[in-house]
């Protein structure tokens, strides 16, 4: 008996573990990830909310009822995880000033809450009203939830976190086995036994099909299985493959003499919200037009040499950098599914895996480059994003380790003496917003690496709402600018930034003169945005 309840409190603990993180993800796809957090908020009110039952209900928890109580919340559990995962799948989750948007968030978190609260029954009765030793019991529940933490991030390797959750209500049916009494129970452990079998089987068969149980309103919109044709997860992403599409060309900041084409590519997203596209290259004037990309203005500069690619996507830079003569291209991409997609399903469409001159890695940008012995002419991050929170929680996002101080100056550390390190993100002139903040951290950089002028190093061009950031480790050479200017022109972008030549916008300007940092702080103060 004792073995068993040590095994109940450990299947129970871990699926309660399991199915926080489970949510989590779940969260970040159907909302954003800034609710990353709700999941173990609700956790926590709905163990609460259980606990205080077993405080206030003593009679419930005597020993002549504990086994049969414990056995029937745990089995609750497990079945009311189907509450939380069916509301989360079906209801849009819209946060904004609105009666139906509170209504809408209240009935996310009575749902949520239903499982945990079941779960703190069984578990706060076992611990407060149980007879075997409290020390044993609560390494019990600690090692089980450990367990169930390294279960999601195997687990979500293989199945989705719908199916994932429905395996957490297998682990609390079994655990509800586990936890019964000997007397009169042995047709409940065998029906118990049954449907967690059955929960297994479901969750499976689930995570074959894209018409099971899935979200269905994604940040608020409408994503029928129909509208797309191939789904992956991971513990950190949500990726959908859409169908193919026939249209404009999909550019990033193009410029006005841009040419009006038609390109065939498949759009993809994670979880919802950061899209990148698989470029058709059956031929090289498939991908031509990316010449006409601010993103890609790096390449006027430095147009042959090595090169590495921070966020591989769905290949779009690698391309840009084989159209303009690179010899050999290194993209590095923390999500391993695009680079299974790059060399599976996609190979043929894209034309990039299995090229001499291409090298795929999935790694984090900033650790392997930090380990790196090569150096590049062109290391290049465009518009990296990926808005879906990681199974760490709340505001903790897999790029947010790319745009920092350090992160930069270890990728300039990877350059050659001729390198340029370029960032891309979204500019506005009336706010600066993100383009504020590359430039202030180019700036620090600069400065912590000993630059006297940093200003000399950087140059900034935009185009249709996109700003490209040039960062490199030497002055840039007369050459340099004169070939910057040719391409500006021709082109017709904006030279936001450029060496020698007076910058007009006033907060840009203001973060070039700071020196030192102390100055730099100040500067950026004057932007409602802590740069």
């Amino acid at each position: 008996m004792p073995s068993r309840t040590y095994a109940g409190l450990f299947l129970l603990s871990a699926a309660t573990l399991a199915l926080e993180i489970s949510l989590t993800r779940l969260l970040s796809v159907v909302s954003s990830y800034h609710l990353a957090f709700f999941a173990v908020a609700t956790a926590m009110l709905g163990a609460t909310a259980g606990t205080i039952t077993v405080y206030i209900m003593p009679r419930w928890f005597d020993p002549a009822h504990l086994r049969g109580s414990v056995q029937r919340a745990t089995a609750a559990f497990g079945v009311s995880v189907f509450v939380p995962l069916i509301v989360l799948c079906a209801t849009p989750l819209v946060l904004y000033w609105s009666i139906m948007s509170v209504m809408g968030l209240l009935l996310v978190t009575a749902s949520i809450s239903l499982p945990y609260y079941f779960a703190g029954v069984a578990i706060g009765a076992l611990l407060t009203r149980g007879a075997l030793p409290v020390g044993r019991m609560y390494a019990a529940d600690l090692v089980g939830a450990a367990a169930g933490c390294l279960m999601v991030l195997g687990a979500m390797e293989f199945i989705d976190a719908p199916s994932l959750i429905i395996v957490c209500g297998a682990l609390g049916l079994f655990a509800a086995m586990a936890l019964g009494g000997d007397d009169g129970s042995a047709i409940a452990r065998k029906r118990l036994g049954l449907a967690a079998l059955g929960f297994v089987a479901f969750a499976g068969v689930n995570s074959l099909t894209k018409y099971g149980i899935r979200p269905i309103m994604v940040k608020s919109i409408l994503l029928p299985p129909a509208a797309y044709v191939a789904e992956r997860w991971n513990s950190y992403s949500r990726v959908v493959v859409f169908k193919e599409s026939q249209g404009q060309f999909p550019f990033h900041g193009p410029s006005p003499k841009a040419p009006k084409v038609v390109a065939r590519y498949f759009g993809m997203n994670i979880d919802g919200d950061a899209g990148t596209n698989v470029m058709r290259a059956d031929a090289t004037g498939d991908v031509a037009p990316l010449k006409y990309d601010v993103t890609n203005i790096v390449h006027a500069l430095r147009p042959t040499g090595p090169q590495c690619v921070i966020g591989v996507g769905g290949g779009r830079d690698i391309w840009s950098a084989l159209l303009f003569g690179h010899e050999s291209v290194t993209g590095v991409e923390l999500n391993p599914i695009f680079i299974d997609l790059l060399k599976g399903r996609f190979r043929d469409y894209s034309k990039l895996a299995g090229r001499p001159d291409v090298q795929l890695v999935v790694d984090e940008a900033r650790s392997y480059l930090s380990r790196s012995t090569s150096s590049f002419d062109v290391i290049q991050m465009s518009l990296i994003d990926t808005f879906a929170a990681t199974s760490a929680g709340a505001f903790s996002l897999s790029e947010n380790g790319l745009y920092t101080v350090n992160g930069w100056k270890i990728f300039l550390s990877r350059l050659t003496p001729r390198g340029i390190f370029t960032v891309s993100r979204w500019y506005t002139p009336g706010n600066l917003g993100e383009t504020g903040r590359v430039v202030s951290m180019a700036m620090a950089t600069l400065m912590e690496l000993g630059v006297s002028d940093p200003a000399r190093h950087i140059v900034l061009i935009a185009s249709a709402g996109v700003s490209t950031l040039l960062l490199a480790r030497e002055p840039f050479s007369d050459a340099d600018l004169a070939a910057l200017r040719r391409v500006v022109a021709d082109l017709e972008f904006i030279p936001l930034i450029v060496p020698g030549v007076p910058v007009e916008h006033p907060v840009i300007a203001q973060l070039l003169k700071a020196r030192p940092r102390d100055e730099l702080l100040a500067a950026a103060a004057l932007s409602p945005f802590n740069y």
